[in-house]
């Protein structure tokens, strides 16, 4: 509240000084050059009181970073959930296609260190357990562990 009071106070005083400075200009041809300069003493004067506010403030960089830390890691998170819904489906949608109507798809997935996605395990329940396997090793190869059960 303080520094609100002492920047209105220099404004007053700035703006009296600026008017008596303007009445006692010699001519017109120093418009220019006396605006210029009533500005740059407004703004530095209005500045001043601000400045010493600001190193009041203080930015506690290790909340920062820890706020951070835990959006980063939500987003990990959610980015990876979508995308085991997102595959899951897909994978759904791909046996379907092949004759295998009735599968239920799971997909497990985690995040490495750099972001990447990695799939760990795909697990189909279905009637057709045979040509499931079959088109889901097609698919991942044996980078991927694929399990398939009956669902009869």
């Amino acid at each position: 509240m303080e520094t609100m009071q002492t920047i209105v106070l220099v404004t007053c005083v700035i703006s009296l000084l600026s008017g008596i400075l303007d009445a006692l200009k010699p001519n017109r041809k120093f418009d220019r050059q006396m605006r210029l300069l009533l500005s740059a003493v407004f703004l530095l004067a209005i500045l001043a009181p601000l400045t010493g506010g600001l190193d009041a403030l203080q930015w506690d960089w290790d909340t920062d970073a820890a706020v951070s830390e835990d959006l980063t890691s939500e987003m990990k998170k959610q980015t990876l959930e979508y995308a085991q819904e997102n595959l899951a489906q897909s994978l759904q949608s791909y046996l379907q296609e092949n004759g295998i109507a009735d599968a239920s798809v799971q997909v497990e997935m985690h995040m490495t260190d750099d972001a990447c996605i990695e799939i760990n395990r795909v697990m189909v329940s279905c009637t057709n357990p045979e040509t499931a396997l079959a088109l889901l090793t097609e698919c991942f190869g044996e980078e991927v562990r694929i399990d398939v059960e009956n669902a009869s």
